[in-house]
């Protein structure tokens, strides 16, 4: 037995966390997020009665795919999808770890759940756990020399994020150092599979750039700082992540300067470029583009935990230096315990307990409303702009007979629904600010819910509008 447990130490610990953080979702109630997360999690789930949504670039045409069938069991449902998607990643995190000569045992797992915003994220619909699979896989398939398996798989990271094309040309760049020339055009395999799929839907071959909906030069969401990303990787990754990180890259940019350590250290070009390449090419790329106002960017933050767990093999280099000088008997455990203690030492980059893993207030708020809806207008179809509505109210939102946008409203004021303006996404996404609704003739206020900060007004077309409660 003991033998055992040493030779599959690293699986035994995947099985117990994934174990693990599963029975941890009866206790969280968060979904991280109350906008793309969850409209992510309503595009799988209700992909079996709408098949096009499999084919929507904005929810990402190969996550939904893999998730679906996981979202057919509710919101808890692409819980567990993306806890296994992240406990994959650590897994072969670990197993990259192990091939490039690193003692660093358990540590990789421990560096990587420690992570302060990839732990929550783990209980979203978000994409950026399966872009982070896919990046690590890529990179341990090409260090144990599986090129062709590599390419074929790296090809379809476009369509769980749309940065994948960077990665792609990180990819290309390699090859062609490697005078591997053959695999670049796999890189399009996942390209050419979906634009001939989509073709049956769309009746355009090129429906994939066609159909981009991050193309347009219109962007309403602004622009910011070049150091935007800079100084929110401490809030994302945590400090002790963060800390490891820049040690990391001092300790690589140092042995990539020295042309003997070139030489001799295995998998220098694999790190130079899949893995120093890939962080830094993605993370330079979403600076840029939300100083510039570029491809609609937001200035998410969360976006930089989709390459946590490639940076993790840079935050390991220095560690396993330092184990290999000293004796990893302690060094391991201590740095493991620091960096678990971290996670609860109410710094504004660990957790907060009292929200982190709570209802989110726009949610409770949803869920107050939708009791007084069941009451007064129990089974009217809505339009509405915030995807947590419908989520709460648990209505279709891609079958018109239930749920609509509320953008329409700037046209024609639907009679026949209920109209819920929320103070977020309907002025973020619509413009449709509470000023505007108000000064609206067509409209009849109904009903307002509110807490210290989210608003709900609920307004109907003033020629059918009936006021019970």
């Amino acid at each position: 037995m003991t033998k055992l447990y040493k030779n599959y130490f690293i699986e035994i610990s995947i099985l117990f966390l994934f174990l693990l953080f599963v029975l941890f979702i009866m206790i969280n109630k968060s979904t991280f997020d109350s906008g793309d997360s969850i409209q992510h999690y309503q595009m799988s789930h209700y992909s079996w009665q709408h098949p096009e949504l499999f084919f929507n670039l904005w929810g990402k045409p190969f996550f939904t795919m893999l998730s679906s069938p996981f979202a057919q069991f509710g919101f808890k449902g692409i819980q567990v999808f993306n806890i296994l998607v992240s406990v994959l990643s650590g897994y072969l995190v670990c197993k990259s770890a192990n091939r490039l000569g690193y003692i660093t045992s358990y540590l990789p797992l421990v560096v990587l759940f420690t992570a302060t915003d990839y732990f929550l994220c783990m209980y979203s619909g978000l994409t950026e756990p399966l872009f982070g699979l896919i990046l690590i896989l890529s990179f341990y398939l090409i260090i144990n020399d599986k090129f062709l398996a590599a390419s074929v798989v790296l090809s379809f990271l476009p369509f769980v994020r749309s940065e994948g094309n960077i990665i792609l040309i990180v990819y290309a760049v390699y090859f062609i150092v490697k005078r591997k020339y053959i695999f670049i055009p796999l890189l399009m395999t996942g390209t050419i599979v979906y634009s001939i799929a989509g073709c049956f839907v769309f009746n355009d071959i090129g429906w994939v750039f066609n159909t981009n909906p991050y193309t347009s030069d219109y962007s309403n969401y602004g622009k910011g700082e070049p150091f935007h990303y800079v100084k929110q990787l401490n809030f994302v990754a945590g400090i002790p992540y963060c800390v490891l990180l820049v040690i990391g890259v001092v300790f690589f940019v140092t042995k990539f300067l020295k042309k003997n350590d070139w030489k001799n250290s295995p998998y220098q070009t694999e790190i130079f470029f899949l893995i120093f390449g890939a962080f830094f090419g993605y993370f330079v790329s979403h600076s840029i583009f939300w100083w510039k106002g570029l491809f609609h960017s937001f200035g998410m933050s969360r976006v930089l935990i989709g390459i946590l767990p490639i940076g993790v093999i840079i935050c390991l280099g220095p560690v396993d230096a330092l184990l290999k000088k000293y004796s990893p008997k302690y060094i391991l455990p201590v740095l493991s315990v620091l960096m678990i203690a971290f996670l609860f030492s109410g710094n504004k980059a660990a957790f907060d307990l009292k929200s982190d893993f709570a209802l989110a207030p726009a949610q409770a708020l949803a869920m107050e409303m939708n009791e007084w809806y069941k009451v007064n207008y129990p089974g009217k179809p809505i339009a509405i702009a915030a995807p947590h509505i419908a989520y709460v109210m648990d209505k279709d939102c891609f079958d018109p007979k239930q749920c609509s946008s509320i953008s329409a409203i700037n046209e024609k004021i639907p009679s026949d629904r209920l109209i819920i303006w929320d103070n977020w996404m309907s002025v973020i996404e619509f413009q449709l600010t509470d000023q505007k609704l108000r000064s609206d003739q067509r409209l009849i206020l109904l009903k307002t819910f509110s807490n210290d900060k989210d608003t709900l007004k609920i307004y109907m077309s003033n020629e059918k509008s009936i006021i019970k409660n």
